[in-house]
């Protein structure tokens, strides 16, 4: 994006708007200028930032972040654990369950107090 600015009597420019956006740069942000090959450089002065940035670095010991997941999360499959099925006695249990359930149901709706939709008999 080319742009020409004049440079006013103290030798200041404005960044024009659609290049501030583009590259972030906001009211406060520090700029480096500096000369390339007879081209005027500007960029943004890190020289705060990175020596705060260093004065941290260092500080934690090295760390796992896979191995910290692997034992807060346990293996991905564990058979003993994650059996394929609840087993015949679970089974039996949860159909018991089901079967009160629908009988508790028929006879509010016997009483006339069932609540909620209406469901199709089996």
């Amino acid at each position: 994006m080319k742009t020409t600015v004049v440079v006013g009597e103290r030798g200041q420019v404005t960044i024009p708007k659609k290049l501030r956006d583009r590259l972030g740069i906001v009211p406060g942000d520090h700029l480096e200028f500096s000369e390339r090959q007879g081209r005027l450089v500007a960029q943004r002065s890190d020289g705060d930032y990175a020596a705060r940035l260093q004065s941290v670095v260092g500080i934690l010991p090295p760390f796992d972040v896979d191995a910290y997941l692997r034992e807060l999360r346990g293996p991905a499959f564990n058979p003993e654990m994650d059996p394929p099925s609840l087993g015949p006695a679970a089974e039996r249990r949860i159909a018991a369950f089901v079967a009160q359930a629908r009988k508790a149901r028929r006879l509010q709706e016997q009483q006339g107090r069932a609540r909620g939709p209406r469901r199709a008999a089996k």
